[in-house]
């Protein structure tokens, strides 16, 4: 886990890999995508950890519900709730009974921890990674007591009244999603791979970016400013829910970093030399995406992982859990690749 990085770090337990890379082809470093290969696992310019699993959050949505309600996917915060709103209570899975809009694992699950910073995000930072979202690199300002987090907060608990009431510990997955019962999740690439094994979603499930924000925090003022192209150079122009055009500012969102296999400093020469082999084997092309299209835990990490061409879609199989002999839906599956890669 990339969060404990640096208290390993500090520790001297984290045996520097640039080496091992360097002479090593067959794990085709290159390939493994930029956030993996560097925010993921270099630490103070030195590699230290081998990428074994990608964990992307993203927005899921019923497609066949939102096809035939003709709505619009959420491009902002603000039509993510419009749309949770609107549609709450409703029937989504033809059982007669009311359901929910949204589905996140609130209360003392961590998720409500992982979704602030997401939707924080969009309004902080607007001028590349290297400008923070929550402090101000050059001054080390902090935003928490800034309009931006006031929004950010009153954005959650707005959200939260539509959320589907929890009906198992805290997990991986949304079982209430996985039967139908919520319009919309957010949640890491194990999700996606759970509803492409049911009847009910196989087929029906969307992937979307995160929302973003049509305005942003400005730091200097200290106020929330209109997107514009000058003001958010890294935003796209999208058509809002009311067919208006609009600036929408996303932050890059990688998850938690994924996981990696690190190399124990205070080992054997053997012994390290035996284990990175062993993460060199799990990470190379071929059983990494042998990983990531048979087990829910395992997200892409490499930009081969990201191949939406014909022959690379048909490598994604079923799980033995799931109906046997059924493949990934296609569509489903390419909308999937698509946004991981532009997220």
């Amino acid at each position: 886990d990339p969060t404990a990085v640096v208290d390993i770090s500090l520790l001297g337990g984290l045996y520097p890999l640039d080496s091992y890379i360097a002479g090593d082809p067959d794990v085709s470093w290159p390939d493994i995508t930029r956030f993996m290969r560097t925010a993921s696992v270099t630490y103070n310019k030195t590699i230290i950890g081998v990428p074994l699993a990608g964990k992307t959050s993203t927005l899921f949505y019923r497609k066949d519900v939102f096809e035939a309600r003709n709505i619009s996917v959420p491009s902002t915060w603000h039509e993510m709730l419009e749309v949770a709103s609107k549609h709450n209570g409703t029937d989504l899975n033809g059982d007669n009974q009311t359901d929910y809009s949204l589905c996140w694992q609130s209360g003392k699950c961590f998720e409500t921890r992982v979704l602030l910073p997401q939707i924080l995000t969009g309004m902080t930072q607007f001028q590349g990674t290297s400008s923070g979202w929550l402090l101000d690199p050059n001054t080390l300002q902090t935003f928490a007591n800034t309009p931006a987090m006031a929004q950010a907060l009153d954005m959650l608990a707005k959200l939260e009244e539509f959320v589907a009431p929890l009906v198992a510990p805290c997990g991986l997955m949304h079982p209430r999603y996985i039967s139908g019962e919520c319009l919309m999740t957010i949640k890491w690439d194990e999700l996606f791979k759970a509803a492409e094994e049911t009847e009910l979603l196989w087929g029906r499930t969307g992937t979307a970016p995160l929302p973003g924000w049509s305005e942003v925090y400005n730091r200097t003022s200290g106020s929330m400013v209109q997107c514009t192209r000058d003001v958010c150079p890294h935003a796209t122009l999208e058509t809002s829910a009311n067919g208006g055009s609009v600036f929408v500012n996303r932050a890059p969102f990688n998850g938690f970093g994924g996981f990696a296999g690190a190399v124990n400093a205070f080992a054997t020469k053997e012994y390290r030399d035996a284990t990175y082999k062993f993460f060199s084997f799990i990470a190379n092309p071929k059983t990494s995406l042998d990983l990531v299209s048979t087990s829910k835990q395992v997200g892409p990490f490499r930009s081969s992982h990201l191949n939406t061409s014909t022959e690379a879609l048909q490598r994604w199989r079923s799980y033995s859990g799931g109906v046997p002999g059924r493949v990934y839906n296609v569509d489903d599956t390419r909308n999937f690749l698509e946004v991981i890669m532009r997220q």
